[in-house]
């Protein structure tokens, strides 16, 4: 082996040492809500639709601030805001993010333009449990997917 080869393989070794751990765990959504974005009609949803579908991630944003709702939870598409969670389903949620218990994700379900503007946009909050944890009991299998 020469010199140049030497040097290659010591850093080739070094650098493989510094490399981050790639996370290959398989998880599980766990549903915690399914509802129509609250507000829709009343903020920038109506101009956004178009690029909307069933898949795309919303980002959810506390608003503890907001004058109508402390517990308010916009939700927000490529930046803007699109409306809400349901001021009725929101309490328990909000709780959950302030806390950073859960990380929480929410992703759109359902896109009909046919329907009326609040419902134009079904979405589902989800968990994420990792697979090899233990399994999830019969009673609570509901959980893991979507209402039709």
């Amino acid at each position: 082996m020469n010199r140049l080869e030497f040097i290659k393989n010591i850093f080739t070794a070094s650098s493989l040492s510094v490399l981050p751990k790639i996370d290959l765990r398989q998880y599980k959504k766990i549903y915690l809500l399914q509802s129509f974005v609250r507000g829709f009609q009343y903020y920038n949803g109506n101009d956004l639709i178009d690029q909307m579908q069933a898949g795309d991630v919303l980002e959810l944003v506390r608003e503890p601030d907001n004058k109508y709702d402390e517990d308010a939870i916009a939700l927000h598409f490529k930046g803007n805001k699109i409306g809400f969670i349901p001021a009725e389903s929101n309490e328990i949620i909000s709780k959950l993010l302030d806390a950073s218990l859960l990380e929480l994700h929410c992703e759109i379900i359902a896109v009909n333009m046919d329907t009326k503007s609040w419902e134009h946009v079904f979405i589902a909050l989800y968990a994420l449990k990792p697979m090899e944890s233990s399994t999830i009991s019969p009673e609570y299998e509901h959980l893991t997917t979507i209402e039709t």
